[in-house]
């Protein structure tokens, strides 16, 4: 469909033909493609635009006068000297404005990777962003910082070690591990290059794992470069986070980046679950001894009256009641009362079994619920518990002391009761019956004495 004299410019045969069809096609894509420079805040909106558009038009125009020159060159049969500079002219043409098509197409792209890997930053920000304000665990969100930062990093590992309360750090959490050769690490004191970002208090990078003086002798033929960063929140470091390649020199500066800012959103997460389990902890347990308090045991005697009414099963309610404590605290002082209250609970969470309950009601009472657990079972473990209660001691005047004696009562469900309040006061009356009979035994044992 094309008219005769352009017709001829498209023949087979001529080296220019091949040429000119790919110059076409690479002034159109070098047209259609610009990379805008966002960072060049120098010129106003107007030059912008103007630059953005000569952009456009300019090749364009540098077709249509390539196309013209060849069209012109091939109806005038120029021949000679003058045909080959217009062939060589376009061919020039061509060829830079390929180049810068080629350029064009490459920027887009380190472009299109840019933002998908800022994307990819973003994405991982965002989970940890949503661990600070969720309700994980400390060992669900070290879990999930390790995996999040190994693929933050693009690395083969990562390990994640939080502060302990006689501030020595502990590996709590490691993403990969087989890889890593780390199955045991967890649970284990700190090493490695993470020792020294606890020293400097920033971020260190290894690039040859096996050269740094910090480095654990047993894993230098699995690691060839590791990055560490403190977790500092509040001024305060709460744990470390590394990262570990198998390849050298693995860690670029925008790495370093990407890992320092992790690390300060990571350890306000660590922070904020810190606390969060120390307030659960506070609203849970009795801040002296460390068992369950009053508010926790009603709850979880409530549970089992449930649990026992379901299954048809039946369990214990054991009251303990310390006899001669305010003997203790007039004598001693109330520190050594605490101190005994606290070998008390002590004695009795190591002579319960695992799945028992042990809490303090109040004062000197102690309530242990003991599930699934019949009558002569029940009262094995109150053995129990008294004997453990003698063999326990506390230290006052530089000199071991026994504890004072306790006092038991027990009662049943759904024997004595199918309710909370029902079972606690069978518990207490049968507990002060015991009281009674063992301060007529010692009555008697002093008569008999005099």
């Amino acid at each position: 469909y094309l008219p005769a004299n352009v017709e001829g410019t498209f023949k087979a045969g001529t080296p220019i033909d091949g040429l000119w069809i790919v110059g076409i096609g690479a002034i159109g894509i070098a047209g259609a493609q610009w990379v805008e420079d966002r960072e060049d805040g120098r010129n106003s909106r107007l030059s912008g635009a103007a630059t953005h558009l000569s952009r456009m038009v300019l090749p364009g125009v540098v077709a249509a006068a390539c196309s013209f020159l060849l069209v012109y060159a091939d109806v005038r049969r120029v021949a000679g000297r003058f045909a080959d500079l217009i062939d060589g002219a376009v061919a020039l043409t061509v060829l830079v404005l390929a180049a810068r098509a080629g350029l064009a197409l490459y920027a887009n792209w380190q472009l299109g990777e840019r933002e998908r890997r800022r994307a990819e930053e973003l994405a991982v920000l965002y989970d940890v962003g949503l661990a600070t304000a969720g309700e994980l665990s400390l060992e669900e969100l070290a879990n999930l910082i390790a995996r999040e930062a190994t693929a933050l990093t693009g690395t083969d590992g990562a390990m994640v070690s939080l502060a302990e309360k006689d501030h020595t750090f502990v590996v709590r959490a490691v993403h990969n591990a087989p890889a890593l050769g780390l199955r045991s690490s967890v649970g284990e004191d700190l090493r490695g290059v993470a020792l020294e970002s606890l020293r400097t208090r920033d971020v260190v990078v290894a690039n040859d794992y096996r050269d740094h003086p910090d480095s654990n002798p047993v894993l230098h033929d699995l690691i060839a470069s590791a990055i560490a960063a403190p977790l500092v929140a509040h001024g305060e470091i709460v744990g470390t986070l590394t990262a570990y390649a198998s390849r050298p020199r693995a860690f670029s500066e925008e790495t370093r980046r990407l890992v320092r800012l992790y690390a300060a959103q990571a350890a306000i997460a660590i922070a904020n679950a810190a606390l969060l389990a120390e307030t659960r902890r506070l609203a849970r347990d009795d801040d002296l001894t460390g068992v369950l308090n009053r508010r926790s045991l009603l709850e979880r005697l409530e549970v089992q009256i449930a649990d026992a009414t379901r299954h048809g099963e039946t369990f214990g309610v054991v009251l303990c009641d310390v006899d001669g404590l305010k003997a203790v605290n007039d004598s001693a002082g109330h520190l050594v009362g605490n101190e005994v209250l606290r070998a008390l609970a002590r004695a009795m969470r190591q002579a319960t079994r695992a799945e028992d309950v042990v809490a303090r009601f109040g004062g000197d009472e102690f309530v242990i619920l003991l599930p699934r657990t019949g009558p002569l079972p029940a009262q094995a473990i109150v053995g129990r518990i008294a004997a453990r209660l003698r063999e326990e001691r506390y230290m006052w005047a530089g000199q071991a002391n026994d504890l004072p004696r306790a006092s038991f009562g027990i009662a049943w469900f759904p024997i004595d009761g199918r309710d909370a309040d029902a079972l606690i006061s069978t518990a207490d009356a049968r507990m002060y019956e015991d009281k009674a009979r063992a301060r007529t035994t010692r009555l008697s044992a002093a008569a008999e004495a005099d």
